[in-house]
């Protein structure tokens, strides 16, 4: 998504643009992968569990997202124990040999990054090994993955999210809701259709802001004010360019409003908490350029 030699990311989970390499006009829109890996960290460490096994997609955000996860959560509660860390290949799709390895550990829970299909493969072959019976699963479940499985989702998964419609609760998010049911047949929007409508939104508030498309311009408009997303009021830190934007953390539930289950016990976590700060931020500038 871009206006001259701007764009704003609502959909990628890597953290390299704007923070490694700091390119200058490169907004992110949605929390990174050293967002979400802290995010991570802190509901397991509220969940209690001590023994845990991960597996992550083998490619950038799999492997950056574990990776802090671990080590954010070390920091929380260092008697925790990472059994076994699990790297299926990108494109995977039989995971038996993986499950049976995560169970073998017998831990309290199985933190894997994956998505999409990836997920919905995992939770129907778990079925096979009693894997949502045996232990916990925590795992990346966009609204789509509801869509796709349906029912076939139990009750009890652990899941985080970006923009789950179904939490967003404010008069501006229902009306969007209403408008976007009523022009698709009924259907409910996914994280990624209201991502990408904030992402709109705030590049059209910054070109007014910024008088027009100038690239500098913009860079300097884009946080000198508060957004009144579909997710709730946020900012644009300067330093990185990335918006201060909200984790989605709960377990699925099969709830009579709808056709699919959604998550209930919703724990979001602010991006104020989650940003890494801006030391850290220039030491990772810093080792990126050697």
């Amino acid at each position: 998504m871009g206006v001259g030699r701007a764009t704003g990311p609502t959909e990628p989970g890597t953290h390299r643009a704007t923070i490694d390499f700091g390119h200058p006009y490169v907004y992110q829109l949605n929390p990174h992968t050293l967002m979400e890996g802290k995010a991570l960290a802190e509901y397991a460490h509220k969940q209690g569990w001590k023994n845990i096994v991960t597996m992550g997609l083998d490619y950038e955000w799999g492997r950056t997202t574990v990776g802090v996860f671990v080590d954010e959560l070390k920091k929380l509660d260092p008697s925790v124990r990472i059994s076994k860390q699990l790297w299926p290949r990108f494109g995977e799709s039989n995971y038996s040999s993986f499950i049976t390895a995560a169970l073998n550990e017998k831990p309290d829970a199985i933190m894997t990054v994956f998505f999409g299909g990836h997920t919905n493969s995992l939770i129907k072959q778990g079925k096979a090994y009693g894997l949502l019976k045996r232990t916990e699963l925590l795992t990346f479940l966009s609204t789509e993955s509801f869509i796709s499985l349906g029912t076939q989702i139990p009750d009890g998964v652990h899941g985080w999210t970006r923009a789950p419609f179904y939490h967003l609760k404010s008069p501006k998010a229902q009306a969007f809701l209403k408008k976007y049911r009523a022009a698709n047949k009924g259907e409910y929007p996914n994280d990624w259709g209201i991502l990408a409508y904030d992402g709109m939104y705030f590049i059209t508030e910054t070109i007014r802001r910024a008088g027009g498309t100038d690239p500098d311009k913009m860079r300097k408009a884009a946080s000198s004010f508060t957004f009144d997303s579909l997710r709730g009021k946020l900012r644009m830190r300067a330093i990185d360019q990335t918006l201060n934007s909200p984790s989605f953390l709960g377990v699925t539930k099969k709830l009579p409003d709808y056709p699919f289950p959604v998550m209930v016990n919703m724990q979001v976590i602010p991006g104020n908490v989650t940003h890494p700060s801006e030391a850290t931020v220039r030491m990772l500038r810093a080792a990126a350029k050697k």
